[in-house]
């Protein structure tokens, strides 16, 4: 019987063992408050200087604004699509997809997340502490399993 205890204790080690060794690496980033109440994020692109971005939970899709993306150095791709996006006038707008080989947020390295660029000039005039220079999107978001907390004005993302 005493043997029978063992064997369980230690196959539930082994379990636990397994089952943390595969749980995602978690980083935790503070957040600030644009003066509109938007939420803004400091991310690097590529290995690029810092910048800010908006987080928004109800964007669908992750933007770099167009000028931004050549400022910071992200390829763009040529091929332009239509896609209407209801938060820009509900009208089609012609966006590029990006070659992003990674953005870094906090002290975490996202490898190849999909963004796309667009001309995003209403986000430059929302006052913040530094310019803004895309939205980050609830594509992001779910993939990431990402966690806004107000109260500590932090951000939790998984990798």
């Amino acid at each position: 019987m005493m043997i029978k205890r063992l064997a369980c204790h230690i196959a539930g080690l082994v379990v636990l063992m397994c089952s943390n060794a595969w749980a995602a690496d978690e980083v935790v980033v503070p957040f600030s408050f644009a003066e509109s109440g938007h939420l803004v994020i400091e991310v690097s692109f590529n290995g690029m200087p810092p910048a800010a971005m908006l987080i928004d939970t109800a964007a669908g899709i992750s933007l770099l604004d167009k000028r931004a993306a050549k400022e910071l150095g992200v390829a763009i791709n040529s091929r332009p699509m239509r896609v209407k996006l209801a938060g820009l006038g509900a009208k089609r707008q012609k966006m590029n997809d990006l070659d992003v080989i990674d953005i870094e947020i906090g002290m975490a390295v996202f490898a190849s997340p999909q963004f796309y660029t667009t001309d995003l000039h209403h986000i430059r005039k929302i006052k913040s502490n530094e310019p803004l220079v895309g939205i980050l999107g609830t594509d992001f978001l779910v993939k990431h399993n990402g966690i806004v907390n107000y109260v500590d004005q932090t951000l939790t993302l998984q990798w």
